[in-house]
């Protein structure tokens, strides 16, 4: 009796442990299959710092995307752990030039990034969806048959968007034409305002490309035209260096090298004058010569 029992023991022992082996060696295998799930991005293919060798051109959102949309479209496996973690701490992305701010980024992940960027309007703030959120407006007045508040409403309307193939004169716009344009509001359109008096007026729409705008909605520029260039230009040999600086296509370098040539040798009266200083290219005569007199 004694040796059967023993013998029960010994197999039902046995049995477990099989058991109990083939149960842990299938949830290891599972766990593999996750993580390779999870890291393909991280281990294949890919770059010294863990970036695919070639990213992928899908949208993201940085506020929902997880660590492994990160990697698949450039950024380093350190790069997506540091977002997600940004997250946890409160940090959200309201317009694509918010993304800049994560440490280590490149300008060729920028430069690739930037299109991929789409945010959900639920992050954006409402200044930039202004035509899409802003409800009609509400103010308390006394009643004249009570003295309970009533809500009556504004004569707000909203702002109608012009459909595709209509355009917006941009060298007679204003921050009010400008929210006309799909994917433009308030703070958009008050950004190209204020670039605009900086340069001195627009001539071309490939400024509304320029770096100083890199945040804007892409093609906005296809509701746009510029009938008669409107441009405010600079009296070059009148003007000090801090007015030459102030100009986006004028360095501090360039501001200084003219100065010096004019309180030495008098007035510029040509290109060819400029163009002879070491600061200056063609490149740059192509951007300022609208901007430029020699009066």
């Amino acid at each position: 009796m004694t040796l059967q029992f023993i013998l029960i023991v010994v197999v039902i022992g046995t049995v477990a442990f099989w058991y109990a082996r083939g149960k842990n060696k299938a949830e290891n295998e599972d766990a593999m299959s996750a993580n390779q799930q999870t890291n393909i991005y991280h281990q294949k293919d890919n770059g010294k710092d863990g970036a695919p060798a070639s990213p992928e051109s899908i949208t993201f959102d940085p506020n929902t995307a997880d660590s492994a949309t990160f990697v698949r479209v450039g950024l380093s496996p350190m790069q997506a752990r540091n977002i997600i973690k940004y997250r946890q701490k409160g940090w959200q992305c309201h317009r694509p030039e918010d993304f800049k701010k994560i440490y280590g980024l490149t300008v060729g992940q920028w430069e690739h990034l930037r299109p991929l960027i789409k945010i959900d309007k639920k992050y954006q703030y409402l200044a930039d969806n202004e035509d899409v959120y802003r409800q009609p407006a509400y103010t308390m007045h006394k009643s004249r048959d009570n003295n309970d508040d009533s809500p009556m409403k504004s004569n707000y309307k909203r702002t109608e968007k012009i459909q595709e193939g209509e355009t917006i004169d941009l060298a007679t716009a204003d921050t009010t034409s400008l929210k006309r344009i799909p994917g433009i509001g308030s703070y958009y359109s008050r950004k190209i305002m204020e670039y605009e008096n900086k340069l001195g007026g627009y001539y071309s729409l490939d400024q509304i490309n320029d770096k100083a705008l890199d945040f804007l909605p892409l093609g906005i520029e296809n509701y746009m035209t510029i009938s008669t260039p409107n441009i405010r230009q600079l009296h070059i040999n009148s003007c000090t260096v801090k007015q030459l600086t102030n100009h986006p296509y004028i360095t501090y370098p360039q501001a200084k090298q003219l100065a010096d040539r004019i309180r030495l040798y008098g007035p510029i009266k040509s290109w060819d004058e400029i163009l002879f200083l070491s600061e200056f290219s063609s490149k740059d005569k192509e951007r300022l010569e609208p901007y430029i007199c020699f009066e």
